[in-house]
């Protein structure tokens, strides 16, 4: 459908007085490298860089046509747009980067070109190991309060859980109604167990997560990103120094088990990551977290930086 509507896609993508303007700006200057960020943005960086004859890094971040895959406008709308787009465009870059193996393996696959990793991890912190009270085991969960998060099974997980276990939820809240609906489920499933605590800004999540024993970046599968996903929030907390609680997410499980920083429950189903966490002991879970720690000096923006820049070296000699 992408490819037979290009004119259509085309049509509709300059029509945007804000790509219009952006290709004009960018045209505006003289430039070494572009670096284009997301694929909305790609034709306008590709124009660009084929007027001014520079370079071209396309950043697609995650596989850009399944983003919205598991709704029906995502479906009938933006996947065949972003098919179009990247098949159309991302050929025509210099270079190209994603956030995990598996979403570079199906780039490099379709396109029949490189696409390397630059991970979305932290800037390092050296922070403390903090054992774990056997008697009080401390769940957090940080990110966007939003309802295709699915954040009512973290709850219903500690609903299976003893009442050595709590969570601390952490949100930027998005959508008031559905705060309302997760704070009533937490006092019906497991009063006084979870609380719902402030957002902090970026550069202050480790630290201030610090305090807690387990990170929970748990992510059920509804769409190709989501069972790729690697997210930062994932990072964090081994920066932070927690174990990490996951279902069989693939990309975060191949780095669990080399790693030992974490568990992975049998599927994602909230009884099935209560099963997996019922089966810990403090020493276990503080052998994690001093693993997480370790590797935090592996994961972390310094490293993927230096990738980053390695790239930028070789695209501009």
């Amino acid at each position: 459908m992408g490819r037979v509507s290009q004119r259509y896609w085309e049509k509709w993508y300059w029509a945007k007085p804000d790509h219009q303007q952006a290709l004009a700006t960018i045209l505006q200057g003289q430039y070494d490298l572009i670096h284009v960020d997301e694929a909305i943005a790609l034709p306008i960086g590709v124009r660009a860089a084929e007027q001014l004859g520079t370079k071209l890094l396309f950043d697609a971040h995650e596989y850009s046509p399944e983003q919205a895959a598991d709704k029906l406008w995502g479906r009938l709308l933006a996947k065949p747009f972003y098919e179009y787009i990247i098949q159309e465009y991302a050929p025509r870059a210099d270079a190209m980067i994603t956030v995990a193996p598996g979403i570079a393996e199906r780039y490099a696959r379709e396109l029949n070109r490189q696409v390397e990793v630059i991970m979305n991890v932290p800037i390092y912190q050296p922070l403390h190991f903090r054992p774990t009270n056997p008697q009080s085991i401390r769940m957090i969960y940080h990110g966007a309060g939003s309802r295709d998060r699915r954040l009512e099974a973290l709850i219903q997980t500690v609903g299976h859980l003893d009442v050595r276990f709590s969570l601390d939820l952490m949100l930027v809240i998005k959508d008031p109604a559905y705060l309302a609906e997760l704070q009533q489920l937490g006092t019906s499933l497991a009063p006084g167990r979870v609380r719902f605590r402030p957002a902090v800004p970026p550069d202050e999540i480790a630290s201030t997560v610090n305090e807690y024993d387990i990170g929970m970046p748990f992510i059920p599968p509804v769409n190709y990103n989501h069972a790729h996903s690697l997210p930062n929030k994932f990072f964090e907390y081994m920066m932070a120094g927690l174990a990490v609680a996951i279902g069989p997410s693939v990309e975060m499980q191949g780095i669990v088990e080399q790693y030992g920083v974490g568990v992975i429950a049998a599927g994602f189903e909230p009884a099935e990551m209560a099963e997996r966490l019922l089966s810990l002991t403090s020493e276990e879970i503080d052998s994690m977290k001093q693993n997480s720690l370790a590797a935090a000096k592996l994961f972390n923006a310094d490293y993927e930086m230096g990738k980053l820049l390695s790239i930028y070296h070789r695209l501009l000699t």
